[in-house]
Order: structure tokens, then sequence, then C-alpha cells
């Protein structure tokens, strides 16, 4: 059974979803009619999210891959027909193991919800098709320093909580929910500098342009 609830008043979905790059090229699936979108599925009860991504991709494409590493957690809000749906999204990095599908253009598949039929079209997207360009950073090898933090806090006019990775383990075992409010921007900032795992993930600076944590509508809006 998915993690998919549903009563009158909304929607609850958990999700998890495999980011796949080969020769500077993202693979997307596309629903007729529909926007591109990365491939997964709904986390089924008892299964953890790598063991859906592993049946996902096998399910869909025939594939069989290996699950990397957390990349991001998504907090998403959107229509679900005509309920608003509420949706946590794991997005991890992956790679093939098997060479079982084209690795380039276009190909076709389906999936299934609520018992129907939906074709897709999995297509191998350029990272560059929209312009984007990127430097990356481990920032939890090489976390932020305080002069950093201090500027991108600046620029971005975020409240500085929006910093903080507050679903992190370490942000909890700190018990720093409670203990932030008792502190200085200053004291906060420095505390920030100590350690990327309580630096809030995935984190992009462009100019004026600080996102913190992964919000699909918004990094579409603001990105591309």
């Amino acid at each position: 059974m998915d993690i998919l609830f549903k009563n009158d008043d909304f929607v609850f979905s958990y999700r998890v979803g495999g980011i796949l790059i080969h020769n500077e090229k993202i693979l997307l699936q596309r629903p007729k009619n529909d926007d591109y979108a990365i491939i997964g599925g709904h986390v089924a009860a008892m299964e953890t999210s790598m063991e859906t991504l592993k049946r996902e991709f096998e399910e869909e494409l025939h594939a069989e891959i290996e699950v990397d590493n957390l990349l991001a957690i998504g907090e998403i809000y959107f229509p679900w027909g005509k309920s608003p749906c509420h949706q946590i999204c794991l997005y991890y990095n992956v790679h093939l193991l098997d060479d079982s599908i084209p690795m380039d253009g276009v190909f076709h598949g389906y999936d299934e919800l609520d018992h129907e039929r939906i074709n897709l079209d999995f297509c191998w997207i350029p990272l560059e098709e929209h312009n984007i360009t990127y430097t990356d950073r481990h920032i939890v090898e090489d976390n932020p320093t305080y002069e950093e933090l201090k500027e991108w806090q600046s620029r971005s006019g975020l409240p500085l909580k929006k910093f903080f990775n507050t679903s992190g383990l370490l942000y909890k075992n700190m018990r720093l929910k409670d203990k932030l409010p008792n502190m200085t921007e200053e004291e906060q900032l420095r505390l920030l500098a100590t350690d990327g795992m309580l630096v809030k993930r995935p984190f992009v600076v462009d100019g004026d342009l600080v996102l913190t944590g992964f919000r699909e509508a918004e990094w579409k809006e603001k990105l591309i």
C-alpha cells in the first residue's frame, strides 16, 4: 500500500525521486500533455525510500540502479484534482548498473496510479538547456564560513531560521528549536559556521538570489 492518504480536505503524499545524470543530461519523465518530473513514485508502507526507488526504476524502465546519496528533501504543495496536496519527497542521486535503457533521446514507458495506466515519455534533457551553469560545493565537507553566511543572509533578506536544517538530527540533538530564540543573530551565524550539517540543503547562491531548501515551483520560477 502506498503512503498516500486522501480525505475530504486534503491529500498527503510521500514520494521518492531519482536524479540520474549521464553525459551532462538528466533523465526525466513526462506524462502525455504534462510537465517534466523526476523519476520515482510513492513509498510503500514498510518499504524504505531507497527500496522504493530501485523498485520504481525497475517497474517503469526495467533498469537496475544503485542509490548513491540523499540530495534534497522537498516539501511541495500543489492541487490534486479538486483537493490541495501536501507532499514530502526525498531526492537521491542514483546511477545505472546496466545498459538496459537508451542513453540519449526519448523512449517510452508507463506507470500506474490509482489502478490507472499512465503513459510516459522518458527524456534525456541537457542540463544546459535552460542556460543553467553551476559550481558544486559539498557544504558538509566544506561548510560555509561566518563571513559567507552573513553576506548571503544579508543578500537574501530571509530570516536566519531559513538557513538552519531544522529537520536534521544535529539540529534536533542540540535542541536548537528551544535555544535559537534566545540567541543573537551573531551567535546563530557563528553556530551555523561550525558545521555544514546545520545548514539547510540544497543551497543556491547566484548574485543576490539565495535559495535554501528545495521547493520545485520556486526553483523553476527563479532559476529558469
